[in-house]
């Protein structure tokens, strides 16, 4: 008998969610632009991969629904939902992660070194709460990240959100059986440029 596979094991992707993706270029490098106070000011090849990340979510309409995301200097980090009911629902994440580093790959470097790292983080927001943190995170990076360039001691970073201390399949379980509330969200996208 096939197993379907799913990246957190116990998780009902098919109840609908939402995601917090980072992905990083391979090497680290500031491709895609330069942090400024508090937003980042975009290269040419940071301007591009954020057409090929909206046009990934265009592809995808009806299925993925962007929430915050941001492109810093050597990575982007993206917060999506999609709904309930579809059970290739992994694949379909998968599939539109895939088709944004591939078509950002093929427009900012073509056929020449890859410029991300294989995959990318993955992080199931399993609140509102969490979505809230996660959103904050999104739109302030640029400015921590600035803080931390230019004087460490301005700030102590804290990330936002911690992940639960449930272990392994009985947390990823709990997550699945009950109701995200990722339809009713009310916060518009983060969108920087």
């Amino acid at each position: 008998m096939h197993k379907s596979h799913r990246r957190f094991h116990g998780y009902d992707y098919s109840r609908g969610g939402s995601m917090f993706v980072t992905t990083c270029l391979e090497p680290r490098r500031p491709l895609f632009g330069r942090v400024d106070h508090d937003s980042v000011v975009l290269s040419e090849a940071g301007e591009t991969a954020k057409c090929d990340l909206l046009e990934a979510a265009a592809h995808f309409a009806g299925f993925i629904t962007l929430r915050s995301w941001t492109f810093m200097p050597d990575h982007a980090h993206i917060r999506f939902t999609w709904p309930a009911g579809h059970a290739d629902a992994v694949k379909k994440i998968g599939a539109f992660v895939g088709r944004f580093k591939q078509f950002s790959q093929y427009h900012v470097a073509g056929r020449g070194p890859a410029i991300w790292e294989d995959g990318y983080h993955d992080l199931i927001c399993v609140s509102e709460r969490m979505n809230r943190a996660v959103d904050a995170y999104v739109k302030n990076n640029a400015l921590k990240w600035w803080l931390m360039h230019v004087d460490k001691s301005l700030m102590h970073v804290v990330e936002p959100f911690l992940l639960p201390e449930a272990g392994g399949d009985d947390f990823w379980r709990a997550v699945g059986n009950f109701d995200l509330n990722v339809s009713g969200v009310s916060h518009p996208s983060t969108i920087r440029s």
